[in-house]
């Protein structure tokens, strides 16, 4: 969690919660599989500037999706650094939700 000054900083509030577990395989018990949930409150400050640059501009309507896939797919050459290890593909997807 992070706390700051809302006159001068544009996050007010910052809170994170992960959850890892540890070895799902037996066969490979050095793997992690990962769950994160975060949640930022921007400073008033920073959202009555934002909403009066936005009316000087003349938007008034973003249509953003409330739910954002976004897939990731990596290369990783000899993970670990080590010529040993096999190259892998490594693939992923994030998902954003907007309350």
């Amino acid at each position: 969690m992070s706390l700051a000054d809302q006159r001068t900083n544009p996050l007010q509030l910052v809170n994170a919660l992960s959850l890892r577990y540890q070895g799902p395989f037996d066969a490979r018990p050095e793997d992690g599989v990962g769950l994160c949930f975060s949640w930022i409150k921007l400073s008033r400050s920073y959202r009555h500037n934002q909403a009066a640059l936005n009316q000087a501009e003349g938007i008034d309507d973003y249509r953003d999706p409330r739910h954002h896939p976004q897939p990731d797919l990596q290369y990783w050459y000899r993970p670990g650094g080590l010529k040993t290890t096999q190259d892998a593909w490594v693939t992923g997807l994030k998902t954003t939700v907007t309350f």
